[in-house]
């Protein structure tokens, strides 16, 4: 880890895999749609002999990463949040508040957000569209966060981490927030080994236990 992409998370509200896979469905056709678009749009300007080694590349990396297709949702009954990954959202990406509430909204259940910039700033974002509570926040290494929308991130620490993790030491979620941490891919680690939060994503292991649907 370390590069900028972010881990989606959703509560497990006793759902059934055949559940998700119905609410996974739309996802996915949208997720095929677009990279037949693309596949088109690129036939139509570049040769042949380019065109079919732009396919085979393709091709390769979906056998390389057979396991964790776009999107992909770690499935466990007993976990109490279950791991989310979309290219389009987790890959190279910062997902908030407002990707999260549509996440909440597709599965019908409230998604936490975690994400890295280049291990410099840690973002955690929050939604329940049913309750309507949204919230976002940003742990950076540096004073200076001119490049991020600070209307939208609150620097203090996240209050919804103890509510959503009651059994869990306050005292202990608090010193990894406020810690004095060299990279943020560090603090986002050790949160979510003590909030018991599996990774899903490229180049982390998949998570043990799991069924991937």
């Amino acid at each position: 880890m370390g590069s900028t992409a972010s881990y989606c998370w959703i509560q497990n509200s006793g759902f059934t895999p055949d559940l998700l896979k119905k609410k996974l469905e739309p996802v996915k056709e949208q997720a095929e749609n677009v990279e037949d678009d693309l596949m088109t749009g690129l036939s139509a300007v570049l040769p042949p002999d380019l065109l079919q080694q732009l396919q085979a590349m393709y091709e390769a990396e979906r056998q390389e990463a057979a396991s964790l297709r776009s999107p992909s949702l770690a499935y466990r009954r007993d976990t109490p949040w279950l791991p989310y990954f979309e290219m389009r959202l987790c890959d190279g990406s910062i997902a908030d508040s407002r990707a999260a509430k549509k996440l909440s909204r597709q599965f019908g259940a409230p998604v936490l957000v975690m994400a890295l910039f280049d291990s410099d700033i840690l973002f955690l974002s929050y939604a329940d569209a049913a309750g309507s509570t949204v919230c976002d926040y940003a742990k950076p290494n540096f004073e200076e966060m001119e490049e991020y929308d600070t209307d939208l991130y609150s620097t203090e620490f996240p209050e919804i981490l103890l509510r959503l993790f009651a059994n869990t030491d306050a005292a202990a979620v608090r010193d990894i927030w406020d810690g004095e941490e060299a990279f943020a891919n560090d603090r986002l680690e050790k949160l979510c080994q003590l909030l018991g939060l599996p990774l899903l994503g490229e180049g982390c292991p998949m998570p043990e236990g799991f069924e991937i649907l």
